[in-house]
């Protein structure tokens, strides 16, 4: 916002106390009358003074007509005859031309009340009105002024009070926003039920009234700067009935759709009870669900507009939900009601099935390059890409918290094996222990040779939903005994590990594939005994079994696998596993 150059005397600024008190003033007692003063002190909810005007010589500065759809009124400035030394030059006339400005657009909200509005300008006196004095009668703060507003109904032929002190700094694109601010509170007190104001809902109360500001002066947007404040509440999870002076971006969301001429309309309807689900219930009569979800979409994207047309820029984007699937499985996190809830989503390398839970759950994603958001699709392929990245915003639009879930499925990986695709049979997906089958149990079965031991370790695998494999290490421990005619068996024994591999599958129509990576590497000792007690004993190793590759067909079930594979004579050799762990 360009701030211009402030006179010396202006070291002490602005700062707007607002307290639209209701009160039975005559409205033909004079400018300055002692009642016309008295109307501007603060008064708590007991009846109780808690800031009096100062003692001052007070005179008119203005008196402005406004005409509105019940009448006739005015809106005039008094205070001290010594005011005008402490604001800058002009200052008065500044404002009194927005004070001018603002009966001009007043207007365009349509049908409205609003009283008398009187505008006290005073240096502070001995005692400024606190923040703790009106409390109880609700607070809520401008960025350089502090309003109290009494929240009590205001006869047509009463006033509405507007209490500003020179204070800080001044600036007079803050003083046109403030004042423009503080007197559709008048509005709001002449136009809606007293239950409606004692119900101190600021999201409305506050967000409207900053919206009025933008509407008054739409060529200052960046006098009115929430943006922090609202990235503190999207980052805190609150949500927009909790809001205050930030709810001004939904209020402009919302002026986008309506115009100007929908806010008393709304307003007017505005529950008397600041229990959330009164609240919930009302934000779901504003707007349909869909529409709440075009405003998260709008806010993550900077695409919320200022009354002038202009972007806010809310910075950066907040982060709140993050997802990534490197492996088949579900994902949540529970959303309260209107709490916009942006994040991300990360797929690895394949083709997924996805599972949306509920399947109408308010949520919208788009690439993380692209634009256009779009509802979460059935599946995802990056298998090309090798990964992607969605940005996603949820809204909850329900009465009470909802709990949105998302499972993916890798129906098919990047790493496949022996075949075009690396189809993915979700059964396989886990890890196995043999339990029977195996080489040497097809020896056993030919007896060619015959194996008069078999300790050999079980075969223990995995496969990964990516398309990839490993086999755990195994431990070699078997007898062969080799006829030699009449002199008698030759004993052969084995020992020995066998070493971890890695590979690829893949699985289509009942035929698993395996391509192998790497390992597999063997070591051990041969011993070997004669008929005639001669023996002998000497190493063995074997290298990489990389560049293997295989097929067998298959069953699988929740808890057991059968593979079988052809041989040339002898009967298929099989294995049969147990699952390990789950999918």
């Amino acid at each position: 916002m360009t701030r211009k150059p402030l006179h010396w005397l202006a070291a002490l600024a602005l700062l707007a106390l607002a307290g639209m008190a209701a009160v039975r003033a005559s409205s033909q007692a004079p400018a300055c009358s002692a009642e016309s003063i008295d109307n501007f002190n603060v008064i708590d909810a007991s009846g109780r003074v808690t800031w009096r005007v100062p003692d001052m010589e007070c005179v008119e500065f203005f008196n402005l007509g406004l005409e509105t759809p019940y009448g006739p009124r005015r809106i005039r400035a008094i205070g001290d005859i010594n005011a005008e030394t402490f604001m800058p030059p002009g200052g008065m006339r500044e404002l009194q031309a927005a004070a001018a400005e603002i009966t001009r657009r007043i207007g365009g909200l349509g049908d409205y009340r609003v009283a008398n509005i009187s505008i006290l300008v005073s240096p502070v006196g001995p005692r400024a009105p606190s923040l703790v004095d009106v409390d109880g009668e609700g607070v809520w703060k401008h960025t350089r002024t502090a309003a109290a507003t009494s929240p009590r109904s205001i006869e047509d032929d009463g006033e509405c009070t507007i209490r500003l002190f020179i204070v800080n700094p001044l600036d007079d694109d803050d003083l046109k926003i403030v004042l423009a601010h503080e007197i559709f509170h008048c509005v709001q007190m002449s136009s809606l039920r007293v239950e409606q104001l004692e119900a101190h809902t600021p999201w409305w109360l506050e967000g409207s009234a900053e919206l009025f500001a933008q509407y008054a002066f739409p060529d200052l947007p960046e006098a009115i700067d929430r943006t922090s404040a609202f990235r503190d509440a999207l980052a805190a999870q609150e949500p927009v009935f909790r809001m205050s002076y930030e709810a001004l971006y939904f209020w402009l969301y919302y002026f986008d759709r309506t115009g100007i001429a929908g806010l008393m309309p709304a307003l007017r309807d505005m529950p008397t009870s600041n229990a959330d689900s009164v609240q919930i219930a009302e934000l779901q009569r504003l707007m349909a669900t869909e529409d709440w979800l075009r405003f998260a979409e709008d806010v993550d994207d900077n695409k919320v507009r200022y009354i002038n047309g202009q972007i806010v820029d809310f910075g950066p984007p907040v982060d709140i939900v993050s997802w990534h699937y490197a492996t088949s499985g579900s994902q949540n996190f529970t959303a309260k009601p209107f709490v916009i809830m942006p994040g991300w989503t990360d797929y690895e390398c394949g083709l997924w099935e996805n599972t949306l839970n509920p399947g109408d759950a308010n949520i919208a994603l788009h690439e993380d390059d692209e634009d256009g958001w779009r509802r979460w699709p059935a599946t995802t392929d990056c298998r090309e890409e090798r990964s992607i990245r969605y940005r996603t915003v949820a809204i909850n639009t329900a009465n009470a918290n909802s709990r949105f879930a998302l499972r993916a499925d890798r129906t098919e990986g990047c790493a496949g094996c022996t075949l075009p695709r690396a189809e993915i049979d979700r059964c396989l997906v886990g890890s196995w222990e043999q339990t029977s089958g195996g080489p040497l149990e097809w020896l056993q079965r030919l007896g060619i040779p015959p194996v008069t031991r078999n300790n050999i370790g079980r075969l223990r695998m995995t496969f990964r939903d990516d398309g990839t494999m490993v086999t755990a290490p195994m431990r070699i421990d078997y007898q062969l005994t080799i006829p030699r005619g009449d002199d008698g068996p030759v004993a052969n024994d084995n020992s020995g590990d066998i070493a971890a591999t890695t590979g690829r599958w893949s699985a289509s129509r009942g035929q698993i594939h395996g391509c192998i990576d790497g390992g597999g590497e063997a070591h051990g000792t041969m011993h070997g005994t004669y008929p005639d007690g001669l023996s002998w004993s000497g190493p063995f190793s074997y290298g990489s079994t990389a560049g293997a590759s295989g097929s067998s067909t298959y069953t699988c079930n929740a808890s057991m696998l059968r593979t079988s594979m052809p041989m040339p004579r002898g009967g298929p050799m099989t294995y049969e596993f147990r699952r390990m762990s789950v999918p």
